[in-house]
């Protein structure tokens, strides 16, 4: 979920900035209908009408810091508005745009792949932002995220190096954005619970393999800080600050002793 916002406030500047660069940044000119297209979607939230109604209905809360812009300077400009909308809507918003804005928002989150088509760039990452917005929802509703496998579909040609299943094609797509930031999280959290829970449960390593369509290598991770020569189990012991992560193989080839207290091997 830590990723998924990170990747939402991410998304939501980007397309702010596209928006002020193409339409400026009164309200009252980058909520004109005539900027967009009108694609037809399911949901009449989603359609153009139904964002544009949702977006203008925002400038009329109370809370900051809408409020503020609107009273002082007249004007709320996008980067502001958007951060008090769902993900959901900015996802549809941003389908919403014309092409040449959704290029720009191509250029502002690629930089690697220039290997495939213009359209199919804007196919890629609308994508990503769908099944980037599965995850969130069902993370945010406390659903199972390990065996999850988005609704949406790769509409993109040549995407053989997207053909994996699940987890692994979210982290593969979001490897591809600029903004390594939620990737690197949620690379990083997964090592790290796959080699707790596969340290504790060596038999679920080749499900668990299967189902992330990943190689699983389990090793022992231990938490260690500069100013002792102990290793941990748990990174608060005795109210550890500041641990830094490490394999245990390496940390007792560096000289670093079990904590007599968190270690039980």
């Amino acid at each position: 979920m830590a990723a998924m916002l990170d990747l939402e406030e991410y998304i939501k500047e980007a397309v702010a900035d596209v928006v002020a660069k193409s339409f400026g940044i009164d309200q009252f000119n980058y909520l004109q209908y005539r900027n967009y297209q009108n694609k037809k979607k399911y949901k009449r939230r989603f359609t153009l009408t139904g964002i544009l109604e949702t977006l203008t209905s925002t400038l009329e809360t109370d809370k900051e810091p809408i409020h503020h812009y609107k009273s002082k300077y007249g004007i709320v400009p996008p980067w502001i508005l958007f951060k008090s909308v769902y993900f959901s809507t900015i996802i549809n918003f941003i389908d919403q745009l014309k092409i040449a804005e959704q290029r720009m928002m191509v250029n502002k989150l690629y930089s690697n792949i220039k290997d495939i088509s213009e359209e199919n760039q804007v196919k890629l990452m609308m994508d990503t932002l769908f099944i980037s917005l599965e995850y969130r929802n069902i993370a945010a509703h406390g659903g199972r995220i390990y065996n999850y496998k988005p609704k949406r579909d790769l509409h993109f040609d040549n995407n053989d190096k997207f053909t994996t299943e699940g987890f692994c094609k979210l982290l593969r797509l979001l490897n591809t954005i600029n903004y390594y930031g939620p990737y690197r999280y949620l690379d990083d959290v997964l090592n790290r619970e796959l080699n707790r829970h596969c340290n504790a449960f060596p038999q679920d390593i080749t499900y668990l393999s299967q189902i992330l369509n990943i190689n699983i290598s389990s090793h022992q991770v231990v938490w260690i800080t500069d100013k002792s020569n102990k290793y941990h189990d748990h990174r608060f012991c005795s109210g550890l600050k500041n641990a830094k992560e490490m394999d245990l193989e390496k940390a007792i080839k560096l000289g670093y002793t079990k904590c007599k207290k968190c270690c039980q091997t």
